[in-house]
Protein backbone atom coordinates (compact mmCIF):
# COMPACT_ATOMS: atom_id res chain seq x y z
CA UNK A 1 0.00 0.00 0.00
CA UNK A 2 3.02 2.62 0.99
CA UNK A 3 4.76 1.87 -2.39
CA UNK A 4 1.12 2.60 -4.38
CA UNK A 5 0.44 5.64 -2.46
CA UNK A 6 4.10 6.88 -2.38
CA UNK A 7 3.99 6.21 -6.60
CA UNK A 8 0.87 6.82 -7.16
CA UNK A 9 -0.08 3.65 -8.50
CA UNK A 10 -3.77 2.65 -9.47
CA UNK A 11 -5.38 0.53 -7.19
CA UNK A 12 -8.64 -0.83 -8.06
CA UNK A 13 -11.33 -2.50 -5.55
CA UNK A 14 -14.28 -4.13 -4.83
CA UNK A 15 -17.08 -1.85 -3.36
CA UNK A 16 -18.49 -1.03 0.16
CA UNK A 17 -17.46 -1.65 3.82
CA UNK A 18 -13.61 -2.32 2.73
CA UNK A 19 -13.43 0.86 1.68
CA UNK A 20 -14.02 3.57 4.12
CA UNK A 21 -11.30 2.24 6.32
CA UNK A 22 -8.60 1.85 3.72
CA UNK A 23 -9.36 5.88 2.81
CA UNK A 24 -9.19 6.50 6.57
CA UNK A 25 -5.93 5.00 6.98
CA UNK A 26 -4.51 5.97 3.24
CA UNK A 27 -6.53 9.49 2.04
CA UNK A 28 -4.15 9.71 -1.12
CA UNK A 29 -4.86 6.52 -2.82
CA UNK A 30 -5.24 6.61 -6.64
CA UNK A 31 -8.05 5.17 -7.10
CA UNK A 32 -8.89 2.88 -10.31
CA UNK A 33 -11.77 1.13 -10.99
CA UNK A 34 -14.13 0.64 -8.12
CA UNK A 35 -17.51 -1.41 -8.74
CA UNK A 36 -19.91 -3.46 -6.88
CA UNK A 37 -19.34 -5.94 -9.61
CA UNK A 38 -17.06 -8.25 -8.04
CA UNK A 39 -14.95 -9.35 -10.89
CA UNK A 40 -14.37 -6.08 -12.99
CA UNK A 41 -11.85 -4.96 -10.58
CA UNK A 42 -10.08 -8.05 -10.84
CA UNK A 43 -10.72 -8.21 -14.91
CA UNK A 44 -8.91 -4.92 -14.44
CA UNK A 45 -5.50 -6.22 -12.43
CA UNK A 46 -5.35 -9.15 -14.82
CA UNK A 47 -5.14 -5.98 -17.71
CA UNK A 48 -2.47 -4.21 -16.02
CA UNK A 49 -4.77 -1.33 -15.88
CA UNK A 50 -4.56 -1.35 -11.96
CA UNK A 51 -1.13 -2.26 -9.80
CA UNK A 52 -3.33 -3.80 -6.76
CA UNK A 53 -6.67 -4.90 -6.01
CA UNK A 54 -8.43 -3.61 -2.37
CA UNK A 55 -10.88 -6.50 -1.43
CA UNK A 56 -12.66 -8.52 0.96
CA UNK A 57 -11.49 -11.87 2.19
CA UNK A 58 -14.62 -13.48 0.85
CA UNK A 59 -13.65 -12.37 -2.82
CA UNK A 60 -10.44 -13.10 -2.60
CA UNK A 61 -10.92 -16.66 -1.40
CA UNK A 62 -13.67 -16.82 -4.60
CA UNK A 63 -10.62 -15.19 -6.87
CA UNK A 64 -9.14 -18.02 -6.10
CA UNK A 65 -11.40 -20.74 -7.28
CA UNK A 66 -11.49 -19.29 -10.44
CA UNK A 67 -8.93 -19.88 -13.23
CA UNK A 68 -8.33 -16.76 -14.30
CA UNK A 69 -7.49 -15.26 -11.06
CA UNK A 70 -5.46 -18.08 -9.38
CA UNK A 71 -2.16 -16.10 -9.33
CA UNK A 72 -3.56 -13.50 -7.16
CA UNK A 73 -2.00 -13.53 -3.49
CA UNK A 74 -2.32 -10.94 -0.70
CA UNK A 75 0.33 -8.49 -0.62
CA UNK A 76 -0.67 -6.43 2.61
CA UNK A 77 -3.89 -7.03 5.08
CA UNK A 78 -5.31 -3.41 5.38
CA UNK A 79 -7.68 -4.17 8.01
CA UNK A 80 -8.18 -7.26 9.56
CA UNK A 81 -11.34 -6.28 12.43
CA UNK A 82 -13.40 -5.55 8.77
CA UNK A 83 -16.19 -8.29 8.72
CA UNK A 84 -17.83 -10.44 11.65
CA UNK A 85 -20.94 -9.36 14.02
CA UNK A 86 -22.59 -6.19 13.36
CA UNK A 87 -25.12 -4.50 16.39
CA UNK A 88 -25.08 -1.81 18.48
CA UNK A 89 -24.78 -1.54 22.45
CA UNK A 90 -28.19 -1.44 22.90
CA UNK A 91 -29.22 -4.32 20.92
CA UNK A 92 -28.91 -8.22 22.26
CA UNK A 93 -28.93 -9.53 18.47
CA UNK A 94 -27.12 -9.28 15.71
CA UNK A 95 -28.01 -6.99 12.95
CA UNK A 96 -25.98 -8.75 9.92
CA UNK A 97 -24.92 -11.92 10.28
CA UNK A 98 -21.62 -13.21 8.40
CA UNK A 99 -21.63 -15.69 6.14
CA UNK A 100 -20.61 -19.14 7.03
CA UNK A 101 -17.14 -18.97 5.57
CA UNK A 102 -16.49 -15.90 7.71
CA UNK A 103 -17.96 -17.15 10.86
CA UNK A 104 -14.96 -20.47 10.11
CA UNK A 105 -12.48 -18.38 8.86
CA UNK A 106 -11.91 -14.82 10.42
CA UNK A 107 -10.73 -11.91 8.12
CA UNK A 108 -7.48 -11.53 10.26
CA UNK A 109 -6.08 -16.01 9.62
CA UNK A 110 -5.16 -14.72 5.97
Amino acid sequence: MNDAVVNEKPLCATAGSNIPPVKAVYPRVRWGTVSYDQFEPADKLNALECSGLVTNNLDYRSYRRNASFCQFDIAEVISPSLGGWVTNKESRCACVRPTHSEEREPLNRL
